[in-house]
């Protein structure tokens, strides 16, 4: 028996970790069904990352799974793909937003003043909403009634004869009958004061208020508390209360910002041969703490007790005072913000339009050649050589070559010249024929060039030059600035060039060595204003000082020696200076003709032979004639436009 039950005992055990295994093995098969469900799940979904991951913890458990190892490297592969994939549509859709911010920066804005977008100033105005709420003393629901129906409630403030007056008490029983939703309370004997007859019709309740505290000299008070409207003497004092206003907005004094015109220098000292077009102006009283606290107590006159006056710390100003004055404080500090807070966009356009002709025709006689090279007959040179023309590079003359226009010689026997005829006629002009607008106007140049030559005994060229121009031109230049009202600003657009001014000139042994002065010569545009908004926001008066400055190119040059050494050019450049001192007032978003400058030149030229040019028919042969029109018209035109930001709010509909 004891064999029997150790046999008992030992078959149980074996039972036992059978079963055991038994249950490992199907936990184990549990675990891993879970995992190929999860991959298959992720693997479906597209996830191969997170298909990996399991099929990881499955080699892990099985490491000789070569299913797994066959599907984990399927998985691998598309998880690369969808990878690059991926970051194809990324790379295409961040380029497609880089390209379209480009094009939108490319985009010329047409407007003076470009707001956010609603939804982001709806942002900002909460976060306006916030600091509005925390700065001010928390209302009672009663009063912030009683002050709602101060601003929507009207009444009959219509009392009185011209031989009867009414007293307070009956004014505010009236009161009372037609606002049945507003407690009226009056101390001590105030109800008693007799007012004179009044007629203003109907008008808010606040407004009435104020009048009976105007027309009683101060002797009667109001203030809200506890949801009531108490009427009281001038001597009783209402609750104070403390508020803090960041008027940092209100100090900022704005500086002017002159600006500097291109001009030419006399000599070293840098004066400009033009006056000075104004001295410089006295710096602007700035409006500082004590201006404002100054400002605060003259307008609202006695509203501050002597010990509790308001005071300025760094960019704050704090305030203890009953309700109704610190409501008096805030409007009037939003009145100096409405004022300081515009900006004015000005724009002037300088408009030049020319129209301008030219013609040149006319014959010449000359450029006849020599005699060809040979022994017979022997070689000639048909130039005036008894003429001192000169040479091309040292002219002497009016010309600069001395070739014949009319060549014969008559040599009788091979040597011996019997008769030497030789002439030449040239048309010159004692000016040049255009290019008088410093450069930029027409010039004579180009054009028909026809040249005839008769070859025999007798020699004669002829050479016929024509040439008709006609420009029209309209030159806009347009600078446009934007400055907050009063202030001085001004905006550049120059170019800078540098000449040779003059040279310092040292000598040693006897040899003169030029050192060369550099100077800069500006020209451009420079706009300066300052513009003056009116009380009713209608008009700008503006302090106008545009400058155009145009240098004329090529700059002249003048050659000059030292002596024993080399010659030197200096230059001496020319400027063309256009510029306007005026004040106007323009009307918002109108445009004022300032100025302009018109010219006109026509000019006439004729040169020929004396009797030969007046032959008919045949005189034109011996004729030069040039004729040459310009014609320029130089207008200045100033727009002007208020942007008042608040404004801007109410028409882009963000105040919604």
């Amino acid at each position: 028996t004891r064999v029997n039950e150790e046999v008992r005992i030992r078959e149980e055990q074996r039972r036992t970790q059978e079963l055991l295994a038994q249950s490992k093995l199907n936990s184990y098969r549990e675990e891993i069904r879970l995992l190929y469900s999860e991959a298959k799940s992720y693997f479906d979904r597209r996830e191969y990352g997170e298909t990996v991951n399991k099929l990881n913890q499955i080699l892990r458990k099985d490491p000789f799974n070569a299913e797994v190892m066959e599907l984990r490297s399927i998985a691998i592969r598309l998880d690369r793909t969808a990878r690059d994939e991926a970051a194809e549509r990324n790379f295409s859709r961040h380029w497609n937003t880089a390209i379209a911010l480009l094009e939108d920066a490319n985009v010329f804005p047409n407007e003076h003043l470009k707001w956010p977008t609603y939804e982001l100033w709806q942002r900002v105005e909460d976060r306006w909403r916030r600091l509005r709420a925390e700065q001010e003393q928390d209302t009672s629901k009663e009063d912030a009634a009683v002050y709602a129906a101060l601003e929507s409630a009207t009444v009959k403030f219509t009392f009185g004869s011209e031989d009867e007056s009414v007293s307070l008490g009956n004014i505010i029983s009236r009161f009372r009958g037609e606002l049945s939703n507003v407690n009226f309370h009056i101390k001590g004997d105030v109800g008693d004061q007799e007012l004179a007859a009044q007629d203003l019709g109907d008008i808010r309740l606040r407004s009435a208020l104020e009048h009976i505290v105007r027309i009683t000299g101060g002797e009667v008070r109001w203030r809200v508390e506890n949801g009531t409207i108490y009427l009281t003497g001038s001597d009783e004092r209402a609750v104070s209360q403390s508020r803090i206003f960041d008027v940092a907005d209100i100090l900022i004094n704005l500086k002017d910002f002159r600006g500097v015109e291109p001009r030419l220098a006399t000599d070293d000292t840098g004066d400009s041969r033009f006056g000075e077009d104004d001295e410089e102006e006295d710096e602007k009283d700035p409006l500082d703490g004590d201006a404002l606290i100054e400002l605060l107590t003259t307008v609202l006159e006695g509203a501050f007790d002597e010990e509790r006056e308001p005071e300025i710390r760094g960019t704050q100003l704090a305030i203890y005072a009953p309700r109704e004055t610190i409501q008096k404080v805030d409007d009037l500090l939003k009145s100096l913000r409405s004022s300081q807070g515009l900006v004015v966009n000005i724009e002037a356009r300088f408009i030049t339009i020319r129209d301008d002709f030219l013609e040149d025709i006319g014959i010449d006689f000359r450029g006849v050649g020599g005699s060809p090279s040979g022994t017979s007959p022997q070689p000639v040179a048909a130039v005036l050589d008894d003429v001192a023309f000169g040479t091309p590079s040292v002219p002497l003359g009016v010309g600069t070559l001395n070739d014949s226009g009319f060549f014969f010689q008559d040599i009788s026997n091979g040597t011996a010249v019997d008769e030497d005829i030789r002439g030449r006629v040239e048309n010159l002009f004692d000016q040049s024929v255009g290019g008088r607008r410093g450069g930029s106007g027409l010039t004579n140049s180009g054009g028909a060039s026809f040249q005839l030559s008769f070859i025999d005994n007798p020699e004669i060229t002829a050479v016929l030059r024509a040439v008709q121009k006609a420009e029209r031109a309209i030159l806009l230049t347009a600078p446009a600035i934007s400055v907050h009202n009063t202030q001085r600003g001004n905006v550049s657009i120059l170019n800078e060039l540098k000449y040779i001014r003059d040279f310092n000139v040292n000598v040693s042994a006897d040899f003169a060595v030029a050192d060369p002065i550099i100077d800069v010569i500006r020209d451009g545009i420079v706009l300066d204003v300052r513009p003056t908004v009116s009380a009713d926001r209608r008009y700008v008066t503006l302090e106008l000082r545009p400058t155009l400055a145009t240098l004329v190119r090529p700059i002249a040059t003048i050659a000059t020696s030292l002596g024993s050494g080399p010659p030197v050019s200096i230059q001496t450049p020319e400027l063309q200076l256009q510029r306007l001192r005026t004040t106007v007032t323009i009307p918002d978003g109108g445009s004022f003709l300032i100025g302009g400058l018109r010219s006109v030149s026509e000019t006439d030229l004729e040169s020929g032979v004396p009797l030969l040019s007046d032959i008919p028919i045949i005189g034109w042969l011996f004729t030069r004639k040039a004729k040459v029109t310009e014609r320029q018209d130089v207008i200045i035109i100033v727009s002007v436009t208020i942007v008042d930001l608040e404004e801007q709010v109410r028409i882009g509909g963000l105040d919604r």
